[in-house]
């Protein structure tokens, strides 16, 4: 009976379907004598689940990159901060508590936070809808997906899908 071996990603490495493993130059024949077979690596094809849950892992990854500078405490009080400074800019009588208290110890006007605020919103909010769209497209393209090689033909990190 043959033994299959096969060569890793890297054609370094040659393992069996009876748990044998070592260098690819030093490949010992089948028990009869016989040469060994030797088959290419062929990663396992990607199921469609597997290649969903990359897509948002690669866009989970970019969302945080937009703000390396900011810690998720501070990323937390965002959305309070932009609706108050939504609500300023109806109505400048409108009690800002966070972003009176941010402006205060920064030393500048509450207008000046209100634009600083909607501003940084406007800007990041643009970034990740840049993300998301690339995300939904690739999520889309994966479950209109009918065979394992339209699935392999999906790089759930392609730099032409995503924002640069």
């Amino acid at each position: 009976m043959t033994a299959y071996r096969y060569l890793d990603a890297d054609n370094t490495r040659v393992a069996d379907d009876n748990g044998w493993s070592g260098l690819a130059s030093a490949v010992p024949p089948q028990p009869d004598g016989s040469p060994s077979v030797i088959a290419p690596f062929a990663p396992p094809a990607p199921t469609q689940q597997a290649l969903l849950e990359a897509i948002r892992a690669e866009g989970s990854r970019r969302l945080l990159a937009l703000t390396p500078d900011y810690e998720l405490a501070e990323r937390e009080t965002w959305h309070q901060q932009a609706r108050e400074a939504l609500a300023h800019a109806a109505d400048p009588a409108t009690p800002c508590i966070l972003l009176s208290a941010i402006a205060a110890r920064r030393g500048i006007t509450l207008v000046a936070m209100v634009q600083r605020v909607q501003m940084k919103a406007a800007d990041f909010n643009a970034a990740a809808g840049a993300v998301l769209g690339a995300q939904h497209a690739l999520e889309l393209a994966a479950q209109a997906a009918q065979t394992p090689a339209e699935l392999a033909a999906i790089d759930p990190a392609d730099p032409a899908v995503w924002p640069a």
